[in-house]
């Protein structure tokens, strides 16, 4: 026993499409049938990145902008840069609302619940857990 660290979680064993799996509905009659075991935390990182890429793209594009040092063709690389970065926040806002975060399966059997990612919902919720 090491002192001083959290005890690691036994983790459930994966269920394959080989065995079957038994249902377990909980106080809404719902089942859960998938769920994105570490999504959450992959978008939240992906994010950070892209606004990390984009505040010092920002921030060069106006340090050049104000004392030019290289000439224009620096500004324009920077200008190109935080297009990109800007780039990345839509496709990571489009991708992320089209990605499955859970699925349940209602007890009727007619119907399933879908969830879906929001990465910058996500984000915003780190801000306020780190701030």
């Amino acid at each position: 026993l090491r002192r001083g660290f959290a005890k690691k979680k036994k983790e459930e064993p994966i269920q394959t499409i080989g065995r079957p799996m038994k249902l377990i509905f909980d106080e809404k009659d719902r089942c859960l049938v998938f769920k994105h075991l570490n999504g959450e935390n992959e978008l939240k990182w992906m994010v950070r990145a892209d606004f990390a890429f984009i505040a010092m793209n920002l921030f060069l594009f106006v340090s050049e902008l104000t004392f030019p040092v290289f000439g224009g063709w620096n500004l324009a690389s920077f200008t190109f840069g935080l297009g990109a970065g800007l780039a990345g926040a839509l496709f990571l806002n489009v991708f992320s609302k089209r990605t499955i975060k859970e699925v349940r399966l209602f007890k009727a059997g007619d119907r399933i619940e879908v969830l879906f990612f929001n990465a910058f919902w996500v984000f915003l919720c780190c801000l306020e857990l780190t701030i």
